[in-house]
């Protein structure tokens, strides 16, 4: 709207409880001197994304923590297929602890994937924060992990008193 706004005008908004137009309130004199010297702000897509609404798909973010004989992969964003997992094991050995309590997607293809390229590491790989989706997608296929110890499943769980959620982290041996 940067076209109203070099002319002086303000755009055309209607109150959403009533219909009728909306009135500029502000001090229109000083907000548009500001307004029509300021450079044009080139957002990055993502941000842009967001302010119109629409929310970005992540992209799957792995990193990697080594600690002895111990490496924490920690995953965030979506696991999809276009994600190119065996890079998430390269040179894995000794423990390994994968949590995945930053998944905000992830579909049944690449949930196998991950699951078959776990299996056949020689490392001894504990999972960790799986988002409950995850959990029921490979709770689906019985025999698809079988070495792969899991520690815990993220869920809501929600009180009986008074109906408040809360996300928590279930531990199978608590």
């Amino acid at each position: 709207e940067r076209a109203l706004v070099v002319k002086k005008l303000a755009p055309l908004v209607h109150c959403p409880k009533c219909g009728k137009p909306a009135e500029f309130d502000d001090a229109e004199d000083s907000y548009y001197e500001r307004a029509s010297t300021w450079n044009v702000p080139r957002l990055p897509p993502e941000a842009e994304s967001i302010i119109e609404g629409r929310i970005p798909t992540p992209a799957l973010r792995m990193d990697k923590t080594v600690r002895g004989n111990l490496t924490v992969l920690w995953l965030s964003g979506t696991l999809d297929k276009t994600v190119r997992l065996r890079r998430l094991l390269d040179g894995l050995e000794g423990t390994a602890l994968v949590i995945m309590g930053g998944l905000s997607a992830a579909s049944p293809e690449s949930v196998e994937a991950l699951a078959a390229l776990l299996e056949a590491s020689e490392a001894e790989i504990f999972v960790a924060r799986v988002p409950l989706a995850v959990f029921q997608m490979l709770a689906a296929k019985p025999g698809l992990v079988k070495r792969t110890k899991l520690v815990s499943v993220n869920a809501d769980v929600t009180c009986g008193l008074c109906g408040a959620t809360v996300e928590t982290d279930l531990v199978a041996w608590r």
